[in-house]
């Protein structure tokens, strides 16, 4: 590692500690011998030109060779040559380029998210107070304009109103100021330079009508703006509050604890250590339905493992010694002795975590149409604000003030500003209505102007839960008695396929004795004084021969479980994974919106093939790992496709955090959850398509009221520019404007569900 200069040991001291390999071993990734990677929660950021700042900033460092930041989430993923540059000097840049980095994760983020949440509570809670009392104020000043109020009573009210603003325009809005005044000087303003510039034009103009006692005052729009854009922003902030819970979602997945084996002479010593102090090489003792703490093999136990949240099997796996287990997984059936070969960086979940970071990190975000339309119409305004001054004043300098006033007025942005904070607030709203939650303030607009819509199968398109697909029998006995007795043997397991033949042969009770269960092979009892086994096809064939077993008699799937006694195999059970019922209808609407309709699973080709056979997928891939499925996705997205991806185990969240829209079931993995734009929490899956609705009739909300307001802005401004307005008027037409956007974003909230789909 170079040696660092005295001065710069001290410019980076506060941030030396951070150097700690101890330290990093949280949160630092080992790329390779000298390439570390990490991702870090960034503070301050407010715009698209942040990003690009400090993008550009750590670019700059030698070392450095990647950094990427995510809007929504504010993580930058950075990765470095930790013998050119040191963790604390990427800290350092960050901080002298006017912002703080964390390691995501840990107190100091609880801590300013609580912080942060707190502050804009009281920003919205404030404005919202205020803002009804100038309201009242203002109505009834407009009212006595017309029938009639004393002077001094109109003077004392508007001084009020005035009195009262003044708390909303110095606290409420002092992140609109915070985000223009760093945009100005980047000169790369955003939509809180507009949004300044017009509240603290109405509030200079109410100010100076009421010193100078004039018509007409504009406290109202300066309060309902503020209260309305910092709801919207909080609102956003929450959302990018769960899109920061990666870690979190992968702690509530591996266990905190693990009991390691250690030889001891004669016997093994058992102590339970923290996952964190696992090494390879080391042995862990691993009990039915534990977690599996880290990659590596079986030493000893015979056992079934539910590998379903990683790779999107349905079915368990059975594992022997030599076999290779994968954190995160399940253990089912037996205890088992594993051999730890991977912990943390490096491992399979760990690493499906990494990809799902910089996937998301690399996700493009859309640059807001009124924040390019806003930047570019606020310079032109106070260019021909400037223009008209100069205009009047050699004209009749009488004029000069009122008119310039009346141009900044009616062309102040509240309604653009509005446009589309208002319209998706709206959308958000009927979304919670129908029990859908909306994290991403873009994702209904990616989603109207999607081109495939991608679906995972596992516990997406289908509940997760097998049933019995068919019964095939080999000897003489009835299927509905070799179900029976099945039924009698597997009453009391845990595992999948046995509850599915209890569930399946619940109608006809026989009662079952003896009963002893074989670990990673199936049950044996007798019924009726006879014997009889029910498992998989080695146990049963180590029991009584598997000849003619491979038969699959018209069931449409594979034989999964077998019945035998002394004598032979008795009949033979298959299993399907139950589709949701609104599957079908889903499809079709999805396809008959002219997109196409893309299935992408984990599982084998035969248990996929029959799921798409009944919905009539444009596209099917199956037996895809998440590196797979994340290589199908960039593919499209160099294709210029636009994707929607529906999924909700951990091996979908590579793919999910690299769609353009993720939507997950709330019975999702946390991880999915965490990297989707909308989580289903009633996962009913017919709220799909009303998303899709939804979204299409948002964007056609955004774009009525961003045509009123430039449209009402065209015909405005030239009345006010000939001095045919008076502020008055202005203050009105600004009014009615933004009321009218408001009004028309709320006809969201009355959506109603697409029609059914047979």
């Amino acid at each position: 590692m170079s040696k660092p200069t005295e001065k710069h040991i001290m410019a980076s001291a506060q941030f030396l500690a951070y150097d700690s390999e101890r330290m990093q071993e949280s949160f630092v990734r080992n790329v390779d011998a000298a390439a570390r990677e990490t991702t870090l929660l960034v503070e301050g950021i407010t715009c698209p030109s942040c990003i690009r700042k400090i993008e550009q900033g750590l670019g700059g460092l030698p070392g450095v060779s990647e950094c990427t930041i995510n809007f929504t989430s504010h993580q930058a993923s950075v990765r470095w040559d930790a013998e050119t540059v040191r963790f604390s000097e990427i800290l350092d840049r960050i901080a002298r380029l006017g912002y703080r980095a964390y390691p995501c994760g840990g107190q100091r983020e609880q801590a300013l998210f609580n912080e942060q949440r707190r502050s804009g509570l009281l920003r919205i809670g404030l404005a919202g107070v205020l803002a009804m009392q100038v309201m009242m104020i203002s109505f009834g000043l407009y009212a006595g304009q017309e029938s009639g109020i004393d002077e001094n009573l109109r003077d004392f009210l508007r001084w009020v109103a005035g009195v009262l603003t003044l708390p909303v325009l110095v606290y409420c809005a002092r992140p609109f100021y915070s985000g223009a005044f760093y945009g100005l000087r980047r000169l790369t303003p955003g939509m809180d330079v507009p949004v300044s510039l017009g509240i603290s034009i109405a509030f200079a103009g109410s100010v100076w009508a009421t010193w100078a006692q004039s018509e007409h005052i504009y406290y109202d729009s300066v309060v309902m703006l503020v209260f309305f854009l910092s709801l919207s922003r909080h609102l956003e902030f929450m959302a990018r509050h769960k899109a920061n819970g990666q870690l979190a979602g992968l702690k509530k997945i591996i266990p905190a604890t693990a009991v390691r084996l250690v030889d001891e002479g004669a016997g093994q010593s058992r102590a339970t250590i923290p996952v964190a102090e696992l090494r390879p090489g080391d042995c862990v003792a691993v009990r039915p339905g534990e977690v599996i703490p880290a990659d590596g093999t079986v030493l000893r136990g015979q056992t079934e493992v539910n590998e379903a949240i990683i790779t999107g099997e349905s079915l368990p796996v059975s594992k022997g010694p030599g076999a290779r287990l994968i954190g995160g997984s399940t253990n089912i059936t037996s205890p088992l002795q594993m051999l730890v070969e991977k912990v943390g960086p490096g491992s399979v979940l760990v690493d499906i975590t990494g990809m799902a970071e910089r996937a998301q990190a690399h996700k493009s975000r859309l640059t807001g149409f009124t924040d390019r339309v806003a930047s570019c119409f606020i310079v032109c305004v106070l260019a021909l604000a400037a223009a008209v001054g100069l205009y009047w004043w050699q004209v009749d300098p009488a004029l000069v003030l009122p008119v310039t006033i009346s141009v900044l007025v009616v062309t102040c942005p509240c309604a653009l500003a509005l446009a589309t904070p208002s319209a998706v607030t709206s959308a958000s709203a009927a979304l919670m209505k129908r029990g859908c939650a909306c994290k991403s303030s873009d994702a209904l607009e990616q989603l109207a102007r999607a081109d495939d819509v991608i679906f995972d199968k596992t516990g997406t398109l289908t509940t997760g839960k097998l049933k019995l697909g068919g019964v095939m029998p080999y000897s003489g006995m009835d299927a509905q008695r070799c179900l029976a007795i099945a039924a009698a043997l597997e009453k009391d397991s845990e595992h999948p396929v046995g509850k599915a033949l209890a569930r399946a042969g619940a109608d006809e009770y026989i009662s079952a004795d003896d009963l002893l269960n074989h670990p990673g092979g199936g049950m044996s009892g007798r019924v009726g004084g006879h014997q009889y086994f029910v498992g998989s096809r080695r146990y049963i064939e180590a029991q009584a021969g598997i000849a003619g077993a491979q038969d699959n008699r018209g069931t449409g799937a594979a034989p999964t479980a077998f019945l035998a006694d002394a004598n032979g195999i008795l009949a033979a059970f298959s299993f399907v994974d139950e589709l949701r019922p609104e599957a079908a209808g889903l499809i079709k609407l999805v396809r008959n919106g002219g997109k196409k309709t893309i299935l992408l699973s984990g599982d084998r080709s035969e248990a996929v093939a029959d799921i798409a056979a009944q919905l009539e997928f444009d596209e099917v891939r199956c037996e895809l790992d998440p590196g797979d499925k994340l290589e199908f996705l960039q593919r499209k997205a160099r294709a210029g496709r636009t994707t929607v991806m529906l999924g909700d185990g951990i091996n979908d969240v590579p793919v999910m955090a690299a769609a353009d829209v993720a939507v997950s079931m709330n019975d999702a993995t946390d991880l999915a959850k965490v990297h989707s734009d909308i989580v289903i929490l009633n996962d009913n899956m017919e709220n799909v398509g009303f998303i899709v609705v939804l979204a299409n009739k948002t964007m056609n909300i955004i774009k009525q009221n961003i045509s009123w307001a430039v449209g009402y802005n065209l015909v405005a401004l030239p009345a006010a520019c000939m001095g045919l307005l008076a502020p008055w008027m202005a203050a009105i037409g600004m009014s009615l404007s933004s009321l009218l956007v408001v009004l028309n974003a709320l006809r969201l909230i009355a959506t109603k569900n697409p029609p059914r789909t047979a």
